[in-house]
């Protein structure tokens, strides 16, 4: 395991939980909430920590997390292959929760991400959130607050993790890494440090990506084999720096702004700006829907393809779920 740092960004957050621990005014419930990659997880860890008094992970949050084995505390996330979290997972979690403590100190629940909630499993966890039996604390992380129901966020006390600003991401990523890499300091994820981190091994590859996705865009080079090689991550920042660009374009012929990369300025020039939407919502799309519900490296395959012709041939129809190429299972 890559050794743990601490996240100095979370010591207000932890502040904020000692005074509540001080007053005697802990909440049942705590929604976690924020954009990625700013150790939203990790301070979980530590909430359990102290809750439950784990000494392993009580001290500080740190990164990369590490979740506990500890008898009362259940860590609930999709199950592999899902996308969502299922009623029957939270029927479960809650008779687990319905038991006396282990250990005698209390339990924790922690729900991850709770936006990939569907609405059956989030009306099964109202109760719980209610009426907590004995000393329980239930953790609910979400990367998007878009999806989470009023009745949720009514019954919880709500922690937004801010993002640290550029001066202090540098800081941290520091220790891992030269910030001194244009790529490094200009990157669109630079308020995300521990994605960032997390991604170290694709970025010092960065200016490969860079070149070969310039390269299928500008010069027409062949993607295929491009895109049998993506692992899962590789192909989640193939998502990213397209999205990037195409929002980075649009929002530039919105403002009147002179694109000055060559990227921006060849999509600029040589597409409408429906098309850019078009491809925008077809990532998203994909990105949205399960991988085995269809054909996953076919639909990736397109999709360079699309960015080879410079989303000159996208059509509204690809936008939708149904047109999507099928799984071959």
């Amino acid at each position: 395991m890559k050794e743990q740092k601490e996240i100095p960004w979370l010591h207000t957050y932890e502040e904020i939980w000692q005074q509540l621990l001080n007053s005697k005014r802990t909440p049942h419930a705590v929604l976690i909430t924020g954009t990625r990659g700013i150790g939203k997880r990790s301070f979980a860890t530590w909430l359990a920590g102290q809750h439950l008094g784990i000494d392993s992970v009580r001290a500080k949050p740190y990164h990369p997390y590490v979740i506990p084995q500890h008898a009362d505390l259940r860590w609930i996330h999709p199950e592999d292959g899902k996308r969502d979290i299922s009623v029957d997972q939270i029927r479960d979690l809650i008779e687990s929760l319905s038991l006396s403590s282990y250990e005698g100190i209390g339990k924790v629940a922690v729900i991850e991400p709770f936006n990939m909630m569907n609405i059956n499993s989030s009306n099964s966890l109202l109760k719980i959130l209610e009426e907590p039996k004995g000393n329980t604390l239930i953790l609910l992380i979400a990367d998007k607050m878009h999806k989470i129901p009023a009745t949720i966020l009514s019954r919880c006390h709500i922690i937004k993790i801010n993002s640290p600003g550029k001066s202090q991401s540098l800081s941290f990523l520091d220790q891992y890494m030269s910030t001194d890499d244009p790529s490094i300091k200009n990157s669109h994820l630079i308020e995300s440090p521990l994605l960032i981190q997390s991604q170290l091994d694709f970025i010092n590859k960065i200016d490969e990506f860079d070149k070969t996705l310039s390269g299928i865009l500008l010069r027409g080079d062949f993607p295929l084999d491009f895109a049998s090689k993506l692992n899962k991550e590789e192909i989640d920042s193939v998502f990213d720096w397209m999205l990037f660009f195409v929002y980075k374009t649009i929002k530039n012929s919105y403002s009147n702004t002179v694109n000055t990369d060559e990227i921006s300025s060849h999509l600029s020039s040589n597409m409408s700006t429906q098309n850019l939407f078009l491809f925008f919502d077809k990532i998203n799309l994909i990105r949205s829907k399960p991988r085995g519900s269809f054909n996953f490296q076919l639909s990736l395959e397109e999709l360079l393809i699309d960015w080879r012709s410079g989303l000159n041939d996208i059509t509204l129809s690809e936008t939708y779920f149904d047109k999507l190429p099928k799984s071959l299972s």
